[in-house]
């Protein structure tokens, strides 16, 4: 068991919070109890997470969108109510990191979803995104690939660029503004969540290749990690979803020597202070796919 604050102070601390200008309150967004046995962790805030993270005895949920955003109005309507009403009805603390979870180098989406792709990150892009290189440049075609690997959906490909990749930029979620950034800066591919409408013809244009795989799908990876090194991954259990917890214990998010410095480093004293499982919350195969932008058809 730990102490709420503890766990909140040791995570701002380590995602360097203080740095990044946020659209939201980065942290702690609501409070429950003092001590935390047990860690539920998902994407986004939903009425259902913290109803089923909840059910699960969950004291703390841990999220990468949260509550409150500056450019939604300051209205607490049914949709907002409805969360909270769950929060306090289960007794959870909320918690949740956005762009700093975006740009670490280690625990970040990008830097995570980079490492699936085969790329080594090499430098910070646009802030918050990852600079990456392969070892021995790829085809289009390869890169897609590892793409639908990665996020476990196919992937809107713009064949644009050059026939072999080897300097790629990363940003999940709705990192289609980048594509221009990109190219000026000498990428041979753009890999993001969500495309802009004019991203077809600026990556013909420009000559880089652009791919989107869904802001969601793009972004599961960073509040795992952070998750595992929060508790101990070998109490990691699944609360919901078999198909995540195989994903979740095999990928990069959780390798060997992540889970050595999670478990082992004197930078993660509360790894060993909770004691306790963390559970994976999924909200089922129907509902991930509504909430991952089907990119087909644009």
């Amino acid at each position: 068991m730990a102490r709420r604050d503890e766990i909140v102070a040791f995570a701002d601390e380590l995602l360097e919070v203080e740095t990044f200008p946020e659209y939201g309150r980065p942290g702690l967004q609501v409070v429950g109890p003092e001590d935390v046995s047990r860690l539920a962790c998902g994407v986004s805030s939903s009425r259902e997470l913290f109803e089923r993270a909840a059910a699960a005895a969950a004291e703390l949920v841990l999220v990468h969108h949260g509550l409150f955003w500056r450019n939604e109005p300051l209205v607490v309507d049914r949709r907002l109510k409805g969360r909270l009403e769950a929060l306090f009805a289960g007794n959870l603390t909320l918690v949740a990191y956005h762009l700093a979870l975006d740009a670490h180098p280690e625990l970040g989406n990008n830097a995570l979803l980079a490492d699936r792709l085969g790329a080594q990150r090499e430098e910070a892009f646009a802030g918050i995104g990852a600079g990456a290189r392969f070892a021995e440049p790829i085809t289009i075609r390869e890169l897609a690939e590892r793409l639908r690997k990665a996020t476990g959906r196919e992937p809107l490909v713009f064949s644009e660029g050059p026939e072999r990749i080897e300097r790629v930029a990363v940003v999940t979620g709705g990192g289609g503004t980048r594509l221009i950034e990109a190219a000026h800066e000498g990428y041979d591919a753009l890999v993001t969540g969500e495309p802009e409408e004019p991203a077809l013809h600026t990556a013909r244009e420009l000559s880089i290749h652009f791919l989107a795989g869904g802001h969601y799908a793009t972004e599961t990876f960073g509040v795992q990690a952070l998750a595992a090194r929060l508790v101990p991954l070998q109490q990691m259990s699944s609360g919901f979803s078999p198909a995540i917890t195989r994903r979740a214990t095999a990928s990069s998010v959780f390798s060997p020597a992540i889970t050595r410095r999670a478990t082992a480093s004197s930078v993660a004293p509360i790894a060993t202070a909770i004691g306790a499982p963390c559970v994976l919350v999924s909200l089922g195969a129907r509902d991930r796919e509504a909430r991952q932008h089907s990119l087909k058809g644009h």
